[in-house]
């Protein structure tokens, strides 16, 4: 008698009445919620790589852009990376590892380009004797690389030079060698450096970075291993999380803008 009475209670037509409204009501508030998903999927930006983080995760570098490939190891010319990288909109990739020697010279890297030091053979790929210059570069991906100045650079400048470049991710790269820093960033925006290393700069300094005015910086999972000071030196907005600073001289991490 009790199943028979909850059954009649079930069907009665005021109690389906209610259950009819309501079930329509929530079919609305899955779709609004469906539809308003999709927006908001259509509308996110896609990060660099997997696993880019931080503030220049969002760096387009050359994704869809003209692959060109890097087919010797000469300083300058046809097929060498300083031309590879000295026109926007490129996407660069390598036929060849070894020793870049660009003793005496630089290579300054346009806007809009991805440099895939992992496509490299072999032990990858490093630039030894001279600068990386990407200064007013934006939207730039730099991964697998190392960049090694040496006593050929002029003692007043540093190996890396990323002075007001935006939107632009350091991954697996590293830099050494510089005489007056490592890297100099200057008036930067949305930069990240992830899983690099800054080491090892020479006299007449032997410091490891320097910044001024940047904002939105991202530094994590970096090692900063026998440089005297400026590991880094911020005079900026930074976010520095998850890094190993090894084997200083002076202080640890300076001048911290609040």
């Amino acid at each position: 008698m009790n199943r028979i009475f909850i059954l009649d209670f079930l069907m009665h037509p005021t109690l389906l009445n209610i259950m009819e409204r309501t079930t329509f009501s929530l079919r609305k508030i899955l779709m609004a919620f469906f539809v308003l998903g999709g927006l908001s999927s259509a509308g996110a930006q896609q990060v660099a790589f997997p696993g880019a983080e931080g503030y220049g995760a969002y760096a387009t570098g050359g994704r869809g852009c003209t692959v060109v490939h890097v087919t010797n190891l000469n300083a300058a010319g046809s097929g060498s990376l300083a031309d590879a990288v000295s026109q926007p909109n490129r996407f660069v990739v390598f036929d060849v590892g070894g020793v870049i020697d660009i003793t005496g010279k630089s290579i300054t890297i346009a806007s809009n380009i991805t440099v895939a030091g992992q496509t490299a053979p072999g032990e990858g790929i490093s630039i030894y004797g001279g600068r990386v210059i990407a200064s007013k570069a934006k939207n730039v991906i730099l991964r697998y690389l190392r960049m090694r100045g040496g006593k050929s650079v002029n003692s007043s400048k540093c190996t890396l030079t990323l002075d007001e470049c935006q939107n632009l991710i350091m991954d697996h790269c590293s830099v050494s060698w510089g005489p007056w820093d490592n890297v100099h960033i200057k008036d930067a925006n949305n930069i990240t450096w992830q899983y690099c290393i800054n080491s090892e700069g020479i006299e007449p300094q032997r410091f490891g970075s320097i910044t001024d005015g940047t904002r939105n910086w991202t530094i994590h999972h970096c090692l900063w291993a026998d440089n005297k000071s400026r590991n880094p030196k911020m005079k900026c907005y930074l976010q520095y999380y998850n890094n190993v600073v090894y084997n200083y001289a002076m202080a640890e991490i300076e001048e911290v803008l609040k």
